[in-house]
């Protein structure tokens, strides 16, 4: 999967020290489900893990064409038998702002509608990161909600906002 500025594949062993590099900051991690610090072993065991689990996820990494440079990661989980997935991605700091995560967002619904054939796609995000839903938004994903106090992460409860978005050709 390609657009103009990126391309997803899958994740390699040797994306390890990439992944590390940019889960080792807070700010990436504190509105992921992913534990702080993260460390360069967890980076490989994720991305060891990802072959057991490609029935349950997908995960890609996200790739800059000019510089072959990994700047994220975008996954999809699999619940085939209701034809929907969450979507869940992060980008590096260094890359935010720059439309990287919308980008890849598109890609990877457009796989999910006409590869997959999955019917409804959803995501969500902390209130606290708006970010996130604003490129949930670029994407044309809706609001459905808000969970109130939905994910515990750095000891408290966090709202999250909830999103969807329809296979208009289902």
């Amino acid at each position: 999967m390609e657009s103009e500025r990126i391309f997803l594949r899958p994740f390699v062993i040797g994306d390890a020290e990439e992944v590390f590099a940019v889960c080792r900051d807070f700010n990436v991690t504190k509105y992921l489900p992913l534990p702080y610090p993260y460390t360069l072993d967890m980076a490989k065991s994720w991305i060891s893990s990802q072959v057991e689990n490609k029935d349950k996820r997908l995960e890609f990494a996200v790739i800059l064409k000019s510089n072959n440079k990994l700047i994220g990661s975008i996954g999809l989980g699999l619940e085939n038998a209701d034809r929907h997935g969450e979507v869940g991605y992060w980008i590096s700091p260094d890359y935010w702002g720059k439309g990287y995560a919308t980008e890849a967002l598109k890609l990877l619904i457009d796989f999910a509608f006409k590869e997959l054939k999955f019917h409804k796609i959803y995501a969500k995000h902390y209130v606290e990161n708006p970010a996130s839903g604003k490129v949930m938004q670029n994407c044309g994903m809706s609001l459905v909600g808000t969970l109130k106090d939905h994910s515990f992460k750095n000891g408290k409860f966090h709202d999250v906002k909830l999103y969807e978005l329809i296979n208009k050709h289902d």
